[in-house]
């Protein structure tokens, strides 16, 4: 796999780290609001579980509690569904995050998948959407979306971590 992110402190790439939230967050606002891209995975958790794999020295709890709640504020949902929703994920991640480094990318992108089906599950139950028969296929198709653009996002995320850490 090359070299890993994991062995840099928060203090070294902590500008990286919140600026790819914010964008990441605003880019889910965006298709959030629209009405036909729902089938467009959430970019922050993909950005969560990347960051939370390469990351070691932080648990990243605290991260997901208060990107569910900034999450919850500006979808207008319950307050706390996303944050909690977004715990268990990040939780599964840290359990797995060491095995989940060293497997290979096909791997690494079926679990991705897995997770976020599981997210979608905890989102059909906590906040039970209207899904019709259009929309239903594309709610649950959405995390292997995310397995298909996870090698993609992971790549370019570690290639823009070595290329302003190592310049």
């Amino acid at each position: 796999m090359g070299s890993k992110v994991y062995s840099l402190k928060f203090a070294q790439i902590k500008w990286l780290l919140i600026s790819s939230y914010f964008i990441s967050f605003i880019f889910d606002t965006m298709i959030d609001l629209s009405f036909s891209l729902h089938f467009i995975p959430s970019f922050t958790v993909l950005l969560l579980f990347f960051w939370s794999s390469q990351l070691l020295n932080q648990t990243h709890l605290f991260t997901a509690f208060i990107l569910g709640v900034i999450t919850d504020v500006a979808m207008n949902t319950t307050l706390g569904s996303h944050a909690l929703i977004y715990i268990i994920l990040v939780f599964f991640m840290l359990r797995t995050r060491v095995g989940f480094e060293s497997t290979p990318m096909w791997q690494q992108a079926v679990i991705i998948g897995f997770y976020l089906t599981v997210a979608q599950g905890l989102n059909w139950l906590l906040l039970q959407p209207s899904l019709t028969s259009d929309n239903i296929y594309f709610f649950w198709l959405s995390p292997w979306i995310a397995a298909i653009i996870w090698p993609f996002l992971y790549k370019g995320m570690l290639s823009l971590t070595h290329r302003i850490m190592f310049k």
